[in-house]
């Protein structure tokens, strides 16, 4: 299995303080977002499992809507709490069905904060 690995950076706000998402107390951040997805096979006569834009392409599109958003103030989650652990797992699924037509499958999602602390979905 070859696996290929993409990243992009995604500003976000995602504090709050008390019950309601009107009280904000929120500070705007930058997170790493890596796309990591696997093929087990070798396209000819290319020779690659996938391009990298197209991989690049998909983070793009899986996470356009979220840059410079605060997490309460989105509709994606139901009613789950706006955590980073939900939104790893949204742009996971969104990238397994931007990638379902092709050769390659997501693996995981992995969000860098600051600090060196991660949080990573994976199926």
């Amino acid at each position: 299995m070859f696996l290929i690995e993409v990243r992009q950076s995604l500003g976000i706000s995602r504090y709050a303080r008390g019950s309601s998402s009107r009280e904000w107390l929120g500070e705007y951040e930058q997170i790493t977002v890596r796309l990591r997805a696997a093929s087990d096979r070798i396209s000819e006569p290319a020779g690659k499992t996938v391009e990298f834009t197209l991989l690049e392409q998909v983070l793009h599109k899986a996470t356009a809507d979220l840059e410079g958003k605060r997490l309460a103030s989105l509709d994606l989650f139901g009613r789950k709490a706006p955590s980073l652990e939900q939104l790893a797992q949204f742009i996971f699924k969104k990238a397994e069905i931007l990638l379902e037509h092709f050769a390659v499958r997501p693996q995981e999602v992995i969000l860098e904060l600051p600090q060196e602390r991660q949080v990573i979905y994976r199926q």
